[in-house]
């Protein structure tokens, strides 16, 4: 048997996805998956609200990996990637 999925939304807390699937997954371009928001929070919030959540936890996301980017430039041996 395979390992069950468990998937908590991230809106309502609660523990759905074993139970119904449907939902939906936000991730960024590189595919960072920012979270899973189960069908019933996506029907009641408005979409404006839904992408307003989805902007600012890129914008968190990215802000992470720039910092992480940032020290890696600064602080490489050089020659280290030849």
């Amino acid at each position: 048997m395979g390992t069950e999925v468990r998937k908590k939304c991230v809106r309502c807390g609660e523990l759905k996805y074993d139970e119904h699937p449907k939902g939906k997954f936000f991730h960024t371009s590189n595919l960072y998956i920012l979270g899973w928001w189960c069908d019933d929070c996506l029907k009641k919030t408005p979409k404006e609200e839904v992408q307003k959540w989805v902007d600012e936890r890129k914008k968190e996301v990215e802000g992470k990996y720039n910092l992480i980017f940032q020290h890696y430039r600064e602080h490489r041996v050089p020659g280290q990637d030849e």
